[in-house]
């Protein structure tokens, strides 16, 4: 399905066509990385339906608008935004994901030479951190390939601006930290309460 999405706009000339849209290269190149993106999105979906409808994800994955207004928001809620949407806000908890070399600081801001504009946009979203600030970073990521019309693990290091905190405030913390090895009768344990709770 990713390689049918991945040929289709390719025949209609639109991820070339982008390159002619834009008058910048870099605002081209990062509108080709988001479809890229979304040709991903498809391929995960595909991997985990044994039916991959087009419809289907776009049905599941799609933005819709919900009932609530802004001004109902949730005190117990979690909030996804942008760094750069969250300037002027703060946050008990502030968890950043993708801290990773090319994602933060971006690839093609290194590139344009906006190395202490990324480290600043970091400052800033360290600062909306009332309590805790929790960095993730992954150790692969699927990427998809256009030349191989198909998604591919790809291996990541850890952003510099990680290496930059000093040591004194910061926790490392690994996978191993937090997932033990379960005994052999809690796993048969588990497995009898999810058969119990299937055959009601």
């Amino acid at each position: 399905l990713s390689a049918r999405v991945h040929d289709y706009l390719k025949e209609i000339g639109y991820l070339e066509g982008l390159l002619k849209m834009y008058k910048k290269r870099g605002e081209a190149e990062m509108r080709q990385e988001n479809i890229f993106e979304f040709i991903n999105s498809v391929g995960y979906y595909e991997e985990k339906n044994s039916n991959p409808l087009l419809v289907n994800f776009i049905r599941r994955f799609m933005l819709q608008d919900d009932d609530s207004s802004e001004d109902e928001e949730e005190e117990n809620a979690v909030t996804l935004l942008t760094v750069h949407a969250s300037k002027g806000l703060e946050y008990p908890y502030v968890f950043q994901i993708g801290m990773e070399h090319g994602m933060f600081p971006h690839d093609r801001a290194m590139k344009e030479g906006g190395e202490e504009e990324e480290r600043r946009l970091f400052y800033v979203s360290i600062t909306r951190a009332k309590t805790r600030y929790i960095i993730t970073t992954a150790k692969t990521r699927w990427r998809f390939d256009a030349k191989e019309k198909k998604r591919r693990p790809c291996k990541q290091m850890d952003s510099m601006f990680i290496g930059e905190l000093p040591d004194h405030l910061v926790d490392y913390h690994k996978p191993e930290d937090y997932l033990t090895p379960m005994a052999s009768a809690d796993i048969m344990s588990g497995l009898d309460d999810i058969l119990a709770m299937l055959d009601d």
